[in-house]
Order: structure tokens, then sequence, then C-alpha cells
């Protein structure tokens, strides 16, 4: 135990034994503020050690360590009227390996006597010192805020600190590049960055002393209200009473703002105790100069001229608000958590945006590289020298003068582009029919032997047509012959189908022809057949129903009474097992309370012995003991020993057991009666509905009835077996289609036997139909066959081909004087002399041309060159600025390796059970081990508790490493997704920040909350107050201050603010 007196004289805490223990332990007080209040009592033992005495086996280490409670601290408890008794604390000192055993951390989370808490020593150090033992302390805040001015600075150098505040578009990183705006705030940059002066220390809170309000928010609040505030305050009450808007009123005064709101009316002011004990007060209504010097001086951070990170970071440092928390919760990454904690969504942000842009710059920067890449591909692929050879267009006219165009050519107007154009606007229109003619035309044909051939083919090809004609007309008359043969067929299948049918129904009809006279008779035979047999299953039924009860109709009125009575004794027998169990849990707590106060007794005992250094005689039962030593050792024979006699409780319990299996018993009786009830009313339902269909006599017995029944079913059961025959008939008649077309006119035997008729005559009429209709295609297709022996002389390929030989030259005649009896082919040799003349004309007219142009491109290009090295140098500067900022990750992780340690151990006090143990960061990840399994851990296996937990241990830290910023933590609704043991934990760190000198301004709505603090705070005095709100239907909220002392029995002291 040296290490923790040693720890205990560091921080100036007087430590004790305490001689009422017979254990290994160190004792220490804390006091309040007075030095005389007693405000808490701490027991220091080491688990080692009562192991080592066998006090605790690990094996049984439950049923030990509520024995060993009992043992020794059950009296501090017991003895005290005072809140004190919630202030008695347990301090189980542990090593690295009995910290990772579940088994002794699960100790924590036992609630008798005195609060327990599992921690090893460094954990104790932070626990005494109220967490402001920081190793490797360098007196330097690590903020996110001094990151977020180094941006602003270096970016405002190249104009371009906006990119921290607007969201990204593209066009204002194109106007930067290209037209060299600066993507800037609105005002004037800053220009002194490092500014670290600590402006006017009469700011430097050191409490808020009151809140005033006016106008602020008066649909809850009254206006002009005073608020004083002491060192701790709770603010409780229902939802939507006001709780969060007093905190945002305090917000508004200190920062001039209001997290996610907008504008707010009226004013808030708080007055404020300085570093120097004096008051200042604080206003609302502030310019953004006042916001950034409080900001400067409080956080030590400098931002823009336009905007103030006032606001910002107070929420990172002072205030956790509901919605923050919830925004907590919902992070599902510990590092992203922490992150947020560390500095805020709106830096976060920031540093999303200037990535953003940062990408957007290093696209651009790549997008002009290519483009640089591209002209100077493209000023490579230029040619400026072509191999250029002269030519003559007085030359070329002389030839097309020689071809005999027929039309007007104007040669004078314009230069030679526009006479080449010319000519190669009038060979288009010849082109494609001297290309075709020099494709079909033999070389020694003339016009006149193209033009005479295809007179003649014209003659042929007009009686070649006419054949055609015929053909298509006895093709087509062949196919409607054929198409009525088929019909025919198709109606001949369904005249001997038809037939079949009337010979099936005639045969199985024999015997019935008198029988049916019309349709209807069919109709009534077939429904009458199955309501008799309807009616005999639904007698059947009701006989059946008749048959199953056991008892008869008389027995109902007796089966109702046996039911009611045993559902009385049912509740009785509920009631008593109800009553028995009371009975027993209340003689459980009897037995343990009387326990307890005999382990007291006894405690007192031992003591009584001690103080009598002489006596023999027992103190509790006045017997004489020959000796001291056998007077001890009897009293604790006896603390090892229940002394409780059991007997009564087991007699309840035998009781209870037994009143349990008639209980059951009673439960089968009563099934087995409702059952017999609900067959005796099936039963008299069956009778009533036999009497109502047999129209029975209602003073006949069932008996009677049912005999009467019997014999009426076996006469249903005769006529319908006598008419089975007819029924089946009548049922595949009124399935045919002879059914539908019946005529009434007739006896239906007799309609069938005219029908049959009539369909062997529509037999015969089809057959000879058939075979006419046969010959008649015979004779269709010879003459088909005879029109095909008639041909044309000439094919039809050579028909087309000398109609296209003679339009085309026709075509050509128009435009062009071309001699009838020459060769075609050698007009056509003149006519392709000519076209590659004006081609090759045109190709070195377009060389000359083209070499001009070229000469354009190459400067355009190298002017378009140098725009874009320019440009891609600005982008390749910004690059540079934005790649060497700080990275918010980096500054995190160098905070989390100064801090771990801090943050782990807030951390394993803050979250019960001690699941997790170290924190390590790891590939740029935040981990945490976990104690039973020694596996990292990542968020996704974190509860909603332990990440809260570690929200608040960030935060704490942070709190803590501000020197400068106001002394007091506000935390609005922070249990609302805590259980009760993480409540207590969170209480317990804030009560020893309260002690170490820290202002608390909480809110909840949990009635168990404010219990806890009451108890945890109660010592504080006037110092602790309890803002009681209370509001009814749209009415303002009222408000009671009360303040408690330790004493349970005292009054407490209730003041109504107005």
């Amino acid at each position: 135990m040296d290490k923790i007196r040693t720890l205990l004289d560091k921080y100036g805490l007087c430590w004790e034994k305490d001689n009422d223990l017979e254990i290994p332990h160190i004792v220490y007080k804390q006091k309040a503020s007075d030095n005389e209040t007693v405000i808490s009592h701490n027991f220091v033992v080491r688990y080692s050690d009562l192991v080592g005495r066998k006090l605790l086996v690990t094996e049984r280490l439950e049923k030990d360590f509520y024995d060993f409670e009992r043992r020794y601290f059950s009296k501090y408890f017991f003895r005290e009227d005072t809140d004190l008794k919630w202030n008695y604390y347990l301090l189980i000192i542990v090593d690295e390996s009995e910290s990772a055993d579940s088994n002794i951390c699960q100790l924590e989370q036992d609630d008798k006597y005195l609060r327990k808490l599992v921690m090893m020593e460094d954990e104790f150090e932070v626990y005494i010192g109220h967490g402001k033992n920081i190793e490797d302390d360098s007196g330097q805040m690590i903020s996110g805020m001094d990151t977020y001015a180094e941006w602003q600075q270096k970016l405002s150098a190249v104009g371009l600190e906006g990119i921290l505040t607007y969201s990204y578009e593209s066009i204002r990183v194109q106007n930067y590049i290209e037209k060299n705006v600066p993507i800037r705030l609105q005002g004037r940059p800053i220009q002194n960055w490092h500014n670290t002066g600590k402006g006017n220390s009469k700011f430097l809170i050191k409490k808020i002393e009151d809140l005033n309000t006016h106008g602020f928010r008066t649909h809850c609040l009254t206006d002009h209200m005073k608020i004083p505030l002491t060192k701790v305050n709770l603010i409780s009450g229902c939802n939507g009473t006001g709780k969060s808007s007093i905190c945002s009123a305090i917000e508004y005064a200190l920062t001039g703002e209001i997290q996610d709101s907008k504008a707010e009316s009226g004013c808030a002011v708080v007055t404020i105790r300085n570093q120097e004990n004096a008051c200042e007060d604080l206003f609302s209504s502030k310019e953004t100069k006042e916001k950034k010097r409080l900001d400067q001086l409080w956080y030590g951070t400098v931002t823009t001229s336009r905007n103030s990170s006032l606001n910002r970071n107070f929420h990172i440092f002072n205030y956790l608000g509901l919605e923050a928390s919830g925004k907590y919760m919902q992070e599902l990454d510990i590092y992203e958590l922490v992150k947020n904690v560390l500095f805020g969504l709106e830096v976060t942000d920031a540093e999303l945006k200037m990535q953003r842009y940062g990408r957007a710059f290093a696209d651009k920067k790549k997008e002009y590289n290519k483009r640089l890449k591209e002209i100077l591909s493209e000023m490579d692929g230029i040619q400026v020298n072509y191999d250029i050879k002269n030519f003559s267009i007085e030359d070329i006219g002389s030839e097309f003068k020689r071809l005999g165009y027929k039309g007007e050519i104007v040669l004078k107007d314009g230069g030679i582009d526009r006479i080449l154009s010319n000519y190669r606007k009038i060979l288009l229109e010849s082109n494609q029919y001297v290309e075709m003619m020099q494709l079909k035309c033999d070389k020694d044909e003339t016009g006149i032997t193209i033009m005479e051939k295809s007179e003649k083919l014209n003659e042929n090809q007009k009686i070649s047509r006419t054949i055609v004609a015929k053909q298509e007309q006895l093709r087509q008359d062949i196919q409607k012959l054929q198409q009525k043969s088929k019909d025919n067929s198709q109606l001949l299948k369904k005249i001997y189908e038809k037939s079949n049918t009337v010979k099936m129904l005639i045969q199985l009809g024999e015997g019935m022809e008198n029988t049916f006279l019309c349709k209807q008779d069919f109709l009534s035979l077939k429904n009458e057949y199955e309501q008799n047999r309807n009616i005999k299953n639904e007698l059947l039924n009701w006989i059946d129903q008749y048959e199953r009860a056991i008892y008869s109709e008389g027995n109902e009125i007796e089966l109702c009474k046996e039911i009611e009575t045993k559902e009385t004794i049912l509740r009785g027998l509920g009631n008593e097992i109800e009553e028995l169990a009371q009975q027993i849990e209340f003689q459980k707590k009897q037995n343990d309370n009387i326990d307890t106060i005999i382990q007291e007794i006894l405690s007192l005992a031992g003591q009584y012995i001690e103080l009598h250094k002489n006596t023999k005689n027992c103190p509790v039962c006045g017997n004489n003991f020959s000796s001291k030593e056998k007077l001890m050792s009897a009293i604790n024979q006896q603390k090892q020993l229940r002394v409780i006699d059991e007997t009564f409780l087991q007699t309840l319990l035998q009781q209870k057991v037994e009143k349990e299996r008639i209980l059951e018993k009673e439960k089968e009786t009563l099934k087995f009666l409702k059952e017999e009830k609900e067959k005796v009313i099936q039963k008299r339902i069956a009778i009533s509905k036999l009497k109502r269909v047999m129209v029975i006599d209602e003073t006949k017995s069932g008996k009677d009835i049912k005999r009467n029944v019997t014999a009426y079913i076996e006469q249903l059961q005769i006529n319908l077996e006598y008419n089975i025959n007819k029924y089946e008939y009548a049922q595949k008649v009124l399935e045919t289609d002879e059914f539908v077309n019946y005529s009434e006119q007739l006896e239906w035997s007799i309609y069938l036997k005219k029908l049959l008729q009539d369909l062997d005559g529509q037999k015969t009429e089809t057959e000879l139909l058939l075979k006419e209709q046969a010959l008649k295609e015979k004779e269709l297709e010879q003459e088909y066959n005879n029109t095909m022996e008639e041909k044309n002389p000439y094919s039809e390929q050579e028909w087309g081909e000398y109609q296209l030989k003679a339009k085309g030259f026709q075509a050509l005649k128009k435009s062009w004087e071309i001699n009838d009896h020459i060769p075609v082919a050698s007009w056509i040799h003149m006519y392709n002399g000519f076209r590659h003349t004006v081609q090759y004309a045109e190709e070195m007219y377009g060389k000359q041309e083209a070499m001009k142009l070229r000469k354009g491109q190459i400067e355009r290009l190298q002017e378009e060159k140098r725009i874009i090295e320019e440009w891609i140098q600005r982008c390749q500067m910004v690059c540079e600025v934005i790649e060497t900022q700080k990275h918010l990750e980096d500054v995190m992780k160098e905070f989390l390796m100064k801090n771990a340690k801090q943050i782990e151990l807030f951390f394993k006090l803050l979250h019960r059970p001690k699941e997790f143990g170290k924190l390590s960061i790891s590939n740029g990840n935040i981990h945490f081990m976990r104690n039973s399994n020694e596996q990292l851990v990542e968020s996704g296996q974190m509860s909603t508790g332990q990440r809260m937990a570690l929200a608040f241990s960030v935060m704490i830290t942070l709190h803590m490493r501000a020197a400068n910023a106001p002394n007091f933590l506000m935390l609005d609704e922070p249990v609302a997704n805590l259980d009760d043991m993480h409540v207590l934990n969170l209480i317990d760190l804030l009560r020893e920040l309260a002690i170490g000198g820290t202002q608390i301004i909480i809110t909840t709505a949990d009635s168990h909350m404010a219990k806890f603090l009451r108890r945890k705070f109660s010592f504080l005095k006037e110092e602790y107050s309890h803002f009681e709100l209370s509001r009814k239907g749209d009415a303002q909220t009222l408000i009671d201050v009360v303040h408690y002392v330790p004493d349970m029995k005292a009054v407490k002291s209730v003041q109504h603010l107005h």
C-alpha cells in the first residue's frame, strides 16, 4: 500500500487506519471547502490482500464478497443518518491481470452498503487528483482551432481562404485559375496571424454567478428573470419546461449566438466571477470583434474577420448539448467520434471542403496537362512544307470546251477556287451516269445500237408481263378453291362428331322415352335429386351431433352450476397462492434484515469486548465465559453461522406448492366440464334443427325424433338409388350443345332422332361438294402448267441492263454534245481525263491554301500553350499549399498520443463494468482492448453508453487542457443514453471535478438522476442548487430553487424565482 500512501500525500489527502476493520486497508476522508464537513469516506484495499487472507476465493467470489462486505462494512451504512451513507466508497486496487477479470470488475455492480470501484493504481491517481495529473504536460492546448487558423493563414496568402467556408463550385475553381479571381470571404483577411496576446483577463471566467433574461423565449421563460448559479446546479423538469432554454440562454450570453438556431429575440446576460475574484457582465449582443477577442482569450483561436469560431469552441470545451450527444451516438466509428469532439463539426466540414477543392485543382491540373500534350502533338503533326506544282486554268478551260458541254458557265467572276468549284459541280451531275456506262457498255457500242436494242427488248417485255399476270390469277383461284375444300372437310368432321354424340345420347336414353318432355324436366330432376342428397347428409350430421353428447338436455343447467362452482374455487386458490407468495417474499426480506441486525449486534459486541479488556460476560446473552479469548471465539463462531430460524418460511413454501398442485387439478376438471357443456349445447341445437326441418311435434322426445329422422333418411336413400341413372343421364345432357339447341316442341327422344336424320343429310351433301371441288382444282392446275411453257426469249437481267444504258446515254446527251456514231467508251475516256485534270488542280490549290492556314494554327497553338502553362503553374502552387496543410487526422493522432493515457483512464472510470481496457492507435484507427480476450475492438462492437463515455472522456480532457477556458462544464440531458450504473459513474466523475473547483451545470428529466445528484452533492449545502421547473399548458415556467443539507431528516429549503 506504499504507492497508495504516496499518492494520497501527493494530493494532500490525510489517511489513517480504522481500528474497527480487521483487514489491511487505508481510509481517507474528503472534506468540503470549509475543511470541516466530511463529504466522503474512502476505504482502499488491495484485492490480492483479501485473497491472501482467504477472505475472498475467486471460485466463489460473489458469495464470499457478499459475506465480506456484510461482515466488515454493513455497520457504516446502518449507523449513518445523513446523505453521507451514499458517499462511502470501497476502492479495490487491482493489478493489470486482475483488472481484466470480468468477475472482479463485476463487483462494481453490487449496490449494498457502499459504492465499489475497481481500479489500478494509475486510475486511482486520476480519481483522487480530479483528472489533473496529465503526464508529459507541455502546457500547450492541443485543439483543432490553431490548425484552422494556420489553414486560413496559408490559404489567405494565395487568395483561397474562402474554400474553408464555401461549398464546392467548379466555377470558383475555373475563375481562380483562368481569370485570377481569388476565392475569398467577404471582408479583409486577418493580417496578424501569430497574435497570441491574452486580451483582457477580466473575462477569464472562474464561475458564473447568475443569469438574467430579458425578452428571451418568453413563451416559456418569465421575462426579467434572474437565476443565481452556485458551484453545482441541477436543472430538472419534464420535457418542454425550458431546461434546454436556460442552457441556451447561458450559451447566448457568453457567445452571442446559439448553435443550429435562427436569430433569437430578446437578450441574455451572465454575471461572471473572474480569476481576480471580481464580477463582470457579459451580454448576448456582441459584435464580431468582441466574439473574436473572447475566442482568442478563452481558446487561443484566431479566425477570419467575417466569422467567429467562439460558439463552436464553446461546444467543444464547455457545453455538451442533447443534440450533440445524439450526434455522438449516431457515429459508427470511434475515430470519427473523437475527431468531431476534438474539432467540432464545422472544422471537420471545413477540412472536407478544402480537400474537395484540392481534388478539383488537382483534376484541373491533370486536365490542363492533357491539353498541353495534345497541343504539342498537334504542333508536331502540322506540316508546313508541301510539294506544290503549278497548273494553267486556261488549259483546263480549253479541254472543257472540247468535251462539248451544252450549258452555260461563268468563269470570269471570282478566283481560281470559284472556277474549279464550278467545274466540279458540273462533273458531279454527270459522274454517276459516266461511271455506270463505263461499267456496262462494250468498247464498240455506239449510242444508236444501244437505243435500237432497248426498243426491241421493251416489246418482248410487254408480252412476258401479260403471261405472268395470267399465271398469278390462276394461282390465286387455286388457293381459294383449296381453302373451300379445307373448310368443307372440317365441317364434315364436325357433322360426324355431332352425329356420334346424338347416337350416344339416344342409346343412353333408352327406356326413358317419356321421362323428359321438355328442358325443364332435366333441370327439375337434377335439382330434386341434389336437394334430397343434401337433406340426407345434413340429417346424418345432426344425428351425429346428437349422439356425441354424454349428458342429456336436462343436464345443461347442472353443468353450468358445476362450472361456476369450479371457477369460484379456482379464483380462491389463485388468491391464496398470491397471498402466500407475498408472505414468502416478506419473510425472506425479514430474514435478511434480521441476519444483518444480528451481524451488527455481534460486531458491536466484539467492539465492546475490545474496549472492556477484562470482561468475561457476553454483552448479548449475559452468559459467563471462563476467559476473554473463549468469549471472542464464541462471538466469531456466531458471525460465521446463519442463526435465523427458517421453519416458518419452509412451511409457507410447502403450502404454496400444495396449493399450486390442487389448482392444476381443478383446472383440468373445469376444462372437461366446459367441453361437455359445449356438446350438450350442440345436441340441443341439433334437436331444434331436426324439429324445424321435419316439422315434428315440439313435445316429442329426442329418441322419438331420432327414430322418425332415421326412417325418413332410409326413404330418401331409396329414392336416390331409384333416380341415380336418370340423374347421371340428365347431367350429361345438360353439358351438351344439343340441349342448348333443344326445341321444346318435340319430346326429347323424338328430337334426337330427327336431329340424327338431319345430320345424315348434311353428310351426304358435303361429301358430294368435296368431290366437285377436287375436279375443279385439277383443271386449274393443268391450265397453270400450260402457261409456264410460254417463255420470253430475253432474260429479265438483259432487259434491265439495256434499260439502264439507254437511260444513262439519254441523260448525258442532255448536257453534252456526244456523236451517236462513235463508241460511247471513247467519249467517256475524254471525260475522265478532264475530271482528273480538275481534281489535280484542286489538290494543288488546296495545298497552297493549307500552307497559309498551318502557319496561323501554329501561332494560335503557341499562344494557347503559354496560357495553359501559366494555369498549370497556378494549379501546382495551390496543390502544394493544400497538400502541405496539417490534416486533422494527424493533429488528432498527436492529441491522442499525448493524451491517450488520460482519455483511457477517464474512460475506465466512466464505463462500468470494465469490459474494455487499454486504448491503442494502430493503422490510423482507434481501438480498445477487450479485457476478456485481449482482442482489439472497433466502434461497431461498443454499446451506446460506452461511446457516450468515450465522448465525455475526450471532452473533459479537452476542457482540462484549455487553461483559460471558462471554468465550468454544462451538460444538457447527458444521461439520455445511459443506464443507472453509467449515470452513477458520470456523477462520481462530476463530483470529483466539482471538488477540484469546476462549476457544474446539468439538466435532466430523469428523477433517478436528480435523486443521485442530491445524495452526492448535498454536502455542498447552499452551493448545490436544484432548480425544479414546472409548467401548465401554455403558461410560463415556474422555477423553485431547492437547497439541501446532508442530514436526511432536515427540511429542505425552497425558494420561488420570479
